[in-house]
């Protein structure tokens, strides 16, 4: 006799996770869960979205070689220009 897989429903959220846990897991696997999802958001900083926003605010500013490489191509081909100043200068 050949036994049947058992498909488990997807889980993309904590909610989701906590059901299947519920309903699939083992005795006390929900609760286990809980206990370290509550250690592990008492341990984590307040402020962690903040540092966050931070660095993407940072990303988005910065500037890599691969733009400065695309500026020099296209201002070789524009000529003169006034904002930017030559080696000789």
């Amino acid at each position: 006799m050949v036994s049947e897989v058992l498909a488990l429903p997807p889980t993309r959220t904590v909610d989701d996770l906590r059901g299947v846990l519920s309903r699939y897991g083992f005795p006390g696997d929900r609760e286990h869960f809980e206990d370290e999802l509550a250690a592990a958001v008492g341990t984590s900083p307040i402020d962690d979205f903040a540092d966050a926003a931070v660095r993407e605010r940072d990303r988005a500013h910065a500037v890599t070689s691969a733009d400065v490489e695309r500026g020099k191509k296209l201002m070789a081909g524009a000529g003169s220009c006034p904002f930017v100043r030559s080696a000789a200068s």
